[in-house]
């Protein structure tokens, strides 16, 4: 079983056929309703495979598959090819068999799918008025819309080709030059031939000679040629056939979709023609076309009689050089309505309305005999509209442009009503002589328990009936009184008698279960008659376990929540219920309610013991391997308290421990301290509730500590260090710098400050955004443009991306000396910390520049070259280059702000590894004072930069 949904079953549909019209309705009821269940297993492979292709890829899909692959056939002696090529016209070609089955098939769904949505419904829905009225009119539009087609025009859809090698070969076919002769001897001389016929109509006939069989029927060719041979080989068998017909040329004129020439196979007849030409235009008679040869009309062909009636007589073979003339139809009348077929049909002079309705195949079992209209155009001058009965109107004679309808018996002529909604077999029924709705039941044998499904409401059903004034009346009955036989109802003709599911009428009844206890997802249940108390706790859902507030962390910052298994509190039970507009209170307990009836609609709150209970603890926190708040039960010791925090560390100070305990005085709670020894305690000492026991860590016990040494130091690495250890200790410990240390690019990182720099940076952004704000959403000032405060957002927007792309690395700036004793007294010998990083360069030889410059780049260093000459030798400021901001962060990590006055320059030394940075220029146009916020964020994300450069990491 595949399933979306729970709405209805399709079962059983299309057992006889692949595309039957209930299972084109069953997939009309899948789109309308969205949620279907299908059973597969009652389908037929088919059938499954489009099911499959509606659900993964919608009825586009289903419609494409229909329209789907060509069936290809094969024969084991294939006609000679014959082609005839049409060029493209304003004239759409005829859809090819595969897509006329597909619309067929996609019209069956249509109507499928209007079949469904015309099933009668709950009658008390509302319908608003313009969506009844749309409806109303679409139904009319679709009956008048809908176009009809020529009769003839299905048998031109049909791709099927003439195959000449499976077909007998009639007498008095003419053999013509280019067909091939099959020739077989078995007997005294076995031998075969296949002999084609030459342009003057010979065959040459190995070891006999030539044989003209050209302009001789068929049956007087084999017998020439059977003769011939057999006076050459005695006492041998011969067999003559035509295994490969020649092409004759054959021109089509008049009122076709193609007119022109055609090359036929020489066994085509007529209709061929025709279907070569894919079928005639729209007035071209298709039962009276012409065959003319040698000048003269030798042949009439009727294509109904063929199509109809199967006779084939007038269908002629065709020669080289016939014409076939279609001409104008006589009369071409519409018929449409009620019955078989209907269609655009030709009748041909003499014939009368009776012929009509015969090529229709008849009337529908629904149609109405008294009223067929008949439309008229009277030279087309005026519009005549007369109604007649089917003897009358078969009486007369068509003309051309007729159009006939043939409605349906109105539904108020039957003597019929219906039953719809909960019952087990909805549909029709006959109406009772009397009308009694008894006498119904009673001749059906309907009875309460047989025919009425469950929860049907039997207190309420409804007939609709209909009603002159306002077009439906509602009455509505006690159907329980009718089937008691305690009253009666009286039906008219065509009403419709409705029964109710309780749940279409009245709120489903049900409890309601809440509380933190209960699944969210599983808190409505069905309520039934006669539910207790007892029964709801049997059936409602609890969830598993609920979560406490208690740690088993060292971090309180770091705290993981635990949760204990729920324990349902049946003795404290809250009830909420609400009768006559009054909502009401009450507790119930299992013990003593469990017999308690409750109502529909009645709520349930439940609770966990822990809610309803106040939960005594104990604390233990300190140097245990499982620190936390634990439950307190009467009788519990001090040796149970110490395994439930996992014993002590082994960092504990157990000569050291503090018993904290709570005692109440004058209504005042007052706390005291007693001091235990682990070593020799009474492990068997009851702890009491709200107890807390703390163990200390023994002084100088810290866990391992370490600094990392990278680059050009002896022994890089990884150095466990003692606390207050210096710079210097370990830099003496990973045994000095090498040679070819750049002792002044030394970086220094360390984790606190990278976190500081990071709360700075985040800090200047979140302000500078703020005033970003309120400057988008203050009115312009005097000489300020919108496209002002964008420039000044833009260039935020910028740094503050810029921002999130370079994380500060928390470099402290200091200065180094290869002289580890003379760095040992210097005041950048700090103290270490857990974390610390050390990045020694290799010896640089260079000076960067990198910024807003026509050339970021490093350059050699020159001695006495100033921030000028490397910005010259970088090719120059940009455009938008900020010349008053220009920073130069030395090696060691210093930062100082370049300035020049006119032709006159700072006293800034550059040495070996510093880096120049020139920043953009930031449009500070609008009132806002933006400029400190953006140096101050530019200042920092140069440190960084210069400080990522070193490490070789920008």
């Amino acid at each position: 079983m595949a399933k979306i949904g729970t709405i209805f079953c399709v079962k059983g549909y299309g057992r006889m056929g692949f595309y039957t019209k209930a299972w084109w309705t069953a997939i009309a009821m899948t789109v309308a309703l969205g949620a279907v269940e299908v059973d597969l297993g009652a389908l037929t492979p088919e059938q499954i495979q489009m099911y499959q292709k509606y659900q993964s890829g919608g009825m586009d899909a289903v419609k494409a598959s229909m329209g789907g692959a060509q069936q290809s056939t094969s024969t084991s002696t294939q006609p000679r090819k014959v082609e005839n090529k049409i060029a493209p016209s304003s004239q759409a070609p005829i859809e090819s068999a595969q897509e006329a089955n597909a619309t067929s098939q996609w019209e069956q769904f249509q109507e499928g799918l209007r079949r469904f949505q015309e099933l009668p419904k709950n009658p008390f829905l509302y319908t608003p008025t313009a969506q009844t009225v749309d409806a109303m009119y679409a139904r009319k539009l679709t009956a008048k819309s809908k176009e009809l087609e020529r009769y003839s025009a299905r048998f031109f859809g049909n791709e099927n080709r003439p195959n000449p090698a499976a077909i007998p070969i009639p007498s008095y076919y003419i053999i013509v030059p280019q067909d091939v002769i099959g020739i077989t001897l078995y007997g005294a001389k076995t031998d075969k031939y296949e002999l084609r016929v030459d342009r003057n109509g010979v065959i040459n006939i190995p070891k006999v000679g030539t044989l003209k069989v050209a302009s001789l029927a068929y049956d007087k060719a084999v017998e020439l040629i059977t003769q011939r041979l057999q006076k050459a080989f005695l006492n041998t068998e011969v067999i003559v056939d035509v295994v490969e017909f020649a092409s004759i040329q054959v021109t089509i004129t008049g009122e076709v979709k193609f007119p022109g020439l055609y090359n036929l196979s020489s066994f085509s007849t007529i209709k061929d023609a025709l279907i070569a030409s894919q079928g005639v235009d729209g007035h071209g008679s298709v039962r009276a076309v012409m065959l003319k040869r040698d000048g003269k009309t030798v042949g009439i062909f009727d294509l109904y009689a063929l199509m109809k009636y199967a006779k084939s007589e007038e269908d002629t073979l065709l020669r080289h050089g016939d014409i076939l003339h279609v001409p104008n139809a006589k009369a071409i009348v519409a018929l449409r309505g009620e019955v078989y077929k209907e269609a655009l049909y030709e009748l041909k002079e003499g014939e009368r309305f009776d012929a009509l309705f015969a090529y229709a195949s008849g009337l529908r079992p629904q149609a109405n005999r008294e009223g067929i209209r008949l439309t008229r155009h009277e030279k087309n001058a005026h519009i005549t509209v007369k109604t007649y009965d089917i003897e009358s109107l078969q009486r007369l004679t068509p003309i051309d442009g007729d159009i006939v309808e043939v409605f349906a018996l109105p539904s108020q002529n039957s003597k019929k009503v219906a039953i719809y909604g909960n019952v087990a077999t909805e549909g029709e029924r006959e109406l009772p002589a009397n009308g009694s709705l008894r006498a119904l039941f009673a001749k059906e044998g309907i009875t309460q328990e047989n025919f009425f499904l469950p929860n049907t409401d039997f207190a309420l059903a409804v007939i609709k009936r209909r009603d002159a004034a306002t077009g439906y009346a509602m009455e509505s009955f006690d159907l329980l009184a009718v089937l008691e036989g305690r009253s009666d109802v009286r039906l008219k003709s065509s009403d419709e008698v409705y029964i109710f599911n309780r749940a279409e009428i009245r709120q489903n009844p049900y409890l309601y279960a809440t509380g933190d206890i209960i699944d969210a997802n599983m808190s409505k249940y069905q309520f039934y008659k006669g539910m207790t108390l007892g029964d709801a706790l049997g059936i409602i859902q609890f969830k598993d376990t609920l979560p406490m507030d208690a740690t088993h962390s060292n971090n309180e910052s770091d705290e993981t929540k635990l949760t204990h298994i729920v324990q349902v509190d049946k003795e404290y039970v809250q009830l909420k219920r609400t009768q006559e507009g009054v909502t009401k209170e009450r507790v119930l307990s299992l013990s003593r309610d469990a017999t308690f009836a409750l109502l529909p609609f009645d709520e349930l709150h439940f609770f966990d013991v822990t809610q309803t209970h106040s939960q005594k603890s104990i604390r233990l926190y300190g140097e245990f391997h499982q620190e936390g708040t634990y439950a307190y039960w009467a009788g519990m010791t001090l040796g149970d308290a110490l395994r439930l925090g996992g014993g002590t560390t082994d960092k504990a100070l157990l000569q050291e421990v503090e018993l904290i305990r709570y005692e109440l005085n004058d209504n005042l709670r007052n706390s005291y301290v007693e001091r235990l020894d682990l070593r020799d305690a009474n492990f068997s000492m009851p702890l009491l509730a709200d107890d807390e026991i703390y163990v200390r860590s023994i002084a100088n016990w810290h866990d391992n500590v370490t600094v990392t040494l990278k680059g050009e130091v002896r022994f890089p690495g990884v150095y466990q260090i003692h606390r207050g250890e210096k710079f210097s200790s370990v830099l003496k410990r990973a045994g000095g710098f090498l040679p070819s240390a750049f002792v002044a690019g030394t970086v220094f990182t360390r984790k606190s400050v990278q976190k500081l720099q990071e709360e700075e940076l985040k800090k200047s952004l979140d302000e500078l955004n703020m005033k970003a704000g309120i400057l988008a959403a203050s009115a312009n000032k005097a000489g300020e443009t919108s496209a002002d405060k964008m420039r000044m957002l833009e260039v935020i927007q910028a740094l503050t991306q810029e921002a999130k792309n370079i994380k500060p690395i928390g470099r402290i700036a200091m200065t180094l000396s290869k002289d580890l004793e003379l760095f040992a007294n210097s005041p950048y010998n700090v103290t270490l910390e857990g974390g610390d990083v050390v990045y020694v360069p290799f010896e640089t030889q260079t000076v960067t520049l990198v910024g807003e410059v026509l050339n970021t780049n490093s350059f050699v260093y020159m001695p006495n070259q100033t921030v000028w000459d490397y910005i010259r030798r970088g090719g120059g400021l940009k455009e938008g280059a900020d010349a008053e901001n220009i920073y130069i962060v030395k090696a060691n990590g210093d930062a100082v702000k370049y300035w020049r006055w006119f032709f006159i320059e700072g006293n800034h030394h550059i040495c070996k590894g510093d880096v120049i940075i020139v920043p953009k220029k930031l449009d500070v146009s609008s009132g806002m004072k933006f400029a400190q916020d953006l140096a101050d964020i530019g200042y920092k994300l140069a440190i960084t930069v210069a400080s990522l450069k070193t490490i070789g990491l920008f």
